[in-house]
């Protein structure tokens, strides 16, 4: 997105690294051409989910805990953080969790150094609660849960908490049960706004665009660092905060992350590209192998139903025929050489409004070959 709409989004953009990095050896290569002076930014009219919008995201979990008798729930930095609070924050040693009560307001426990941060990214209102170096957090947690009318009961905490901080409330207290949050984190997220659903589309638009623009720049003797660098650059151009590009050619596109031998574009090459921009935690499965034939891009098409809870899907995913997490790009019958997917079969829970993982694979041969 222009970088307006990204400081709106968010002052602090943490991007999170793939679970398993790749094995792409990057060797210097050939220089690709400079990213595309032809593109404008298609970006313009993107709007951030606005601080409304979260609080009814608040209101609808409360009301959850209300209905299932939770006192709380605690919520660790990541994207379940960024849905509800607007806080988009990267873990680290020192602990950082918002509790939110079941009536009343948000209350983030962080780092002393970190509040004037933390306090200009909550968008929901509430207290921020900072504890220095000498201080214990676990029993700011405690205390600002007991401020909160949340003395003793059921916590629910978010599923990826570490467990230093699950181990520590249960040491620093015995009033509480803690159970897993994932029950209320799903009814709210596997339900996507039409505000939700439009950034993931300008997301996916700026990602196929910028794969078609690679697409027609690919030139001989390019190798993957050159060609994901080519990427970033014309993802820049349209408006978009590149994420991840992902290039694995030749016989490295048939592993999961690639090789640690350099492979560089020659007649015929497969080229693999899994890519995305702005914040995702979520990636697309791999794309078929294309047949050879026409270069030339294919167009996609998206279908999504806003406000409508997907059936399940191997646990916490969900199907495309329902699309309400995610755009579902399908490309038609009639392209051969480049098969472009956006989020196909499955989508996690915790893919964020604004995400665009696109797959796609084509064979590079010469013009006119």
């Amino acid at each position: 997105m222009p970088r307006a709409i990204t400081m709106a989004l968010s002052r602090r953009v943490f991007l999170s690294a793939a679970a398993g990095a790749p094995l792409i050896a990057m060797g210097a290569g050939k220089r690709p051409p400079m990213a595309a002076v032809d593109l404008k930014s298609i970006t313009a009219d993107a709007k951030p989910i606005s601080g409304d919008e979260r609080r009814a995201r608040i209101a609808r979990v409360q009301t959850l805990m209300s209905e299932r008798k939770i006192a709380a729930l605690l919520v660790e930095p990541g994207s379940t953080l960024d849905y509800f609070t607007g806080i988009r924050w990267r873990r680290s040693e020192r602990i950082t969790l918002a509790i939110i009560p079941a009536r009343g307001e948000v209350l983030v426990v962080t780092p002393a150094f970190e509040e004037p941060s933390v306090r200009e990214t909550l968008q929901v209102g509430g207290d921020v609660r900072p504890w220095n170096e000498h201080e214990s957090p676990i029993e700011r947690i405690v205390q600002g849960l007991r401020d909160r009318d949340a003395a003793s009961g059921v916590l629910a905490v978010e599923s990826t908490t570490r467990f230093f901080i699950v181990d520590g409330l249960r040491q620093a207290s015995n009033a509480y049960e803690l159970i897993s949050a994932d029950p209320l984190v799903r009814a709210c997220r596997l339900v996507k706004s039409p505000a939700e659903l439009a950034l993931m589309q300008a997301a996916n638009n700026v990602t196929l665009e910028a794969l078609r623009f690679v697409h027609a720049n690919v030139e001989r003797g390019m190798n993957s660092a050159s060609i994901s660098a080519l990427m970033d650059r014309a993802t820049v151009s349209l408006g978009g905060s590149p994420e991840f590009a992902l290039v694995l050619l030749n016989e490295a596109s048939a592993y999961p992350h690639g090789s640690l031998q350099v492979q560089e574009v020659r007649e015929g090459s497969t080229v693999l590209m899994d890519c995305g921009c702005t914040g995702s935690l979520s990636k697309p499965p791999r794309s078929a192998s294309p047949s050879a034939g026409s270069t030339m891009p294919c167009e996609a098409t998206t279908r999504a139903r806003a406000g409508v809870r997907a059936t399940s899907c191997r646990d916490s995913r969900i199907a495309p025929d329902t699309a309400s997490a995610s755009m579902y790009m399908s490309p038609p019958t009639s392209c051969t050489a480049i098969r472009v997917r956006c989020r196909p079969e499955c989508v996690f829970q915790t893919s964020r409004e604004s995400t665009s993982p696109v797959s796609s694979v084509f064979v590079w041969k010469t013009v006119g070959s």
